[in-house]
């Protein structure tokens, strides 16, 4: 490995320490190397314009940025939140199903765990407050069911995964849609089960009439990610060109069905949509500019060389794979994670053989897992500053709930056609 690489590593660490942002601090980092080494700084210049701008797959990012502040901006919450209330009706801990339920459906609109944690999570935290459940579950439920958005479709951080790998956007889109209704189904057996022992309060039973009524609103709402899955499978669009179909489709329902949506309330999503995008993308383009170094310095290649002299089996490679994320995931926020580590490990995943669709979702389930697991967990932090909660508490709450998150990534883990059995039927 070259020595000059510990300048660029050494840098980017001690700013990170010094809590700079993480692309300003890969960036800062990457013109570190080009000084140290004598390079042309041109190179970098070349990695963000040729590598990243003239991606096409980079544009799906801010368009499903900007379909997600646009459902936020139409309002749309509450009718998603009566139609999991409707779905749920009177079984025991419905408010706590309804979290969970609710987190799958809008992770399709903000395909964010933050975004729903802070967001919707507050409304959530709030009405099972006020009905009679412990604040401390509450805010460990919500966090939980937070982990799904980043894994259902659209997610940003498989467009991002997909980005840094070379692995296809749809294919990832496809693959995350059954590891994200396992990750939910499997927090709502947890439900089940302590809302029992525990005996908290049943829900609202409704009419097949008011069932009827409230589904036929919601419908539209829901439809925004069918029509996604739907373009993918059909081979009609891209996952850029469905984002861009799925985006016009919000604006309209929005606008003309829900009529919470006016050209102000667009501007503002527009705004802030222009302001994240340009956030992430220049993000990936630091990790570009980073990912080029590491293949320079050799370090990947070394740590393929290391894993594969302790095995070469692909299966214990993973086991070991998941340990060192799920640690990481306990100690820090999943975008180092995602930034740094995942180029590190591109070429001991080719060395062994791994599809890259796998292992972008092995490697978005543990850094989600990761994010609401002790001591870190920021989305218990979140979480438990939404619902004024004891972080203690909320952190012994949520243990039960990643331990059945841990199940399903084992499954995940060791069952590939989980998901990769949608995208190789539907590509």
């Amino acid at each position: 490995m070259d020595s000059i690489f510990l300048v660029p590593l050494i840098t980017m660490f001690v700013l990170m320490a010094l809590s700079m942002p993480i692309s300003l601090s890969m960036m800062i980092a990457s013109l570190a190397y080009f000084v140290a080494s004598g390079n042309d700084i041109g190179i970098i210049c070349h990695k963000m314009m040729y590598n990243t701008y003239i991606s096409y797959a980079i544009i799906a990012v801010p368009l499903f940025i900007f379909m997600a502040n646009v459902m936020n901006a139409g309002q749309v919450t509450d009718v998603l939140f009566q139609f999991s209330k409707a779905c749920i009706g009177k079984r025991r801990g419905a408010l706590a199903h309804v979290n969970a339920l609710l987190s799958l459906v809008f992770a399709g609109m903000s395909g964010s765990a933050v975004a729903d944690a802070s967001g919707i999570g507050m409304i959530e935290i709030e009405a099972m407050k006020r009905d009679g459940y412990d604040a401390d579950f509450s805010c460990a439920i919500t966090a939980a069911t937070a982990t799904v958005g980043p894994v259902f479709p659209p997610s940003i951080n498989l467009v991002v995964f997909a980005m840094i790998s070379g692995a296809s956007v749809g294919g990832l889109l496809l693959a995350g849609f059954v590891p994200a209704v396992l990750m939910t189904g499997s927090i709502m057996g947890y439900v089940w089960y302590i809302s029992k022992k525990r005996n908290y309060p049943a829900g609202e039973k409704y009419s097949p009439k008011e069932f009827l009524s409230i589904t036929i609103k919601a419908t539209p709402a829901l439809l925004t990610t069918v029509i996604l899955l739907v373009s993918l499978y059909t081979g009609i669009c891209t996952a850029t060109e469905g984002g861009a179909l799925s985006t016009f489709y919000c604006i309209l329902i929005s606008m003309f069905y829900y009529k919470t949506l006016d050209f102000k309330k667009l501007w503002e999503a527009i705004k802030a949509t222009a302001i994240q995008s340009a956030s992430i993308i220049f993000l990936i383009c630091s990790a570009q500019c980073f990912s080029y170094i590491i293949a320079m310095s050799g370090l990947n290649q070394l740590i393929a060389d290391f894993l594969m002299s302790v095995t070469t089996n692909k299966y214990v490679f993973l086991a070991i794979v998941n340990v060192i994320l799920l640690f990481l995931g306990m100690i820090m926020d999943t975008s180092p994670i995602l930034y740094i580590v995942l180029p590190l490990m591109l070429t001991s995943i080719q060395a062994y053989d791994i599809d890259l669709i796998h292992f972008g979702i092995v490697f978005t389930v543990n850094t989600m897992v990761g994010m609401c697991t002790p001591p870190y967990g920021i989305l218990c932090f979140i979480s438990a500053n939404v619902g004024k909660a004891n972080l203690k508490g909320v952190f012994r709450e949520v243990l039960p709930m990643c331990g059945m998150l841990l199940i399903i990534l084992i499954l995940l883990t060791y069952i590939p056609q989980l998901s990769l059995f949608l995208p190789n039927a539907m590509l």
